[in-house]
């Protein structure tokens, strides 16, 4: 099985969920589940996340993250990633 996690940031500064979904994705694939996280590059207000690749995988602490480039801080929008989960959501089994 094949699951896309879509989150906003996997800053620790935004606490809860980007602090809860790698320990979920390392337990998944723990199960035999692929697990891919697509995200921006936020890295806490005003900040971008360094040494990425935008657009390509970076593997984890247990699964693959993809980052994108942020355009706002308040909801974290990114067009490339939009255009990115158009091009791939059909890949995953679940998102």
């Amino acid at each position: 099985m094949r699951v896309l996690h879509v989150i906003p940031s996997l800053s620790l500064t935004s606490g809860g969920p980007s602090l809860a979904l790698p320990a979920m994705a390392k337990a998944l694939q723990n199960e035999g589940v692929r697990v891919d996280v697509a995200t921006t590059d936020d890295d806490g207000r005003g900040l971008r996340k360094q040494g990425v690749q935008l657009g390509e995988a970076v593997e984890c602490d247990g699964f693959r993250a993809f980052y994108f480039a942020k355009q706002t801080e308040f909801y974290k929008a990114s067009l490339p990633l939009h255009s990115w989960l158009v091009k791939h959501v059909g890949y995953y089994d679940l998102v």
